[in-house]
């Protein structure tokens, strides 16, 4: 956002550093290197999501649902069954 003048009063131009910030009781922060290499590539990927959204691909309810338990404590929180085209 910073890069291309997404955030106000802040002028677009290259980000030369980044970083994680953990929210354990530490406050661990991580750098991340390369923003600026692997920009293009991000960028691209999201406009091939956000495409297959706009053609009709469903949302997940669970970031990595091949990895994930079938059932979860909180699926009916985030009504997983809509969300997955079950109810």
């Amino acid at each position: 956002m910073a890069a291309t003048g997404g955030m106000a009063d802040v002028d677009p131009g290259p980000v030369p550093k980044g970083a994680y910030v953990g929210l354990d009781p530490n406050g661990s922060v991580t750098d991340v290197p390369g923003l600026e290499e692997g920009r293009a590539e991000y960028l691209a990927a999201l406009g091939r999501l956000l495409a297959a959204y706009d053609d009709g691909a469903p949302y997940t309810a669970r970031a990595r649902p091949d990895l994930a338990a079938p059932e979860g404590d909180h699926d009916h929180l985030s009504r997983r069954a809509e969300w997955e085209g079950e109810a």
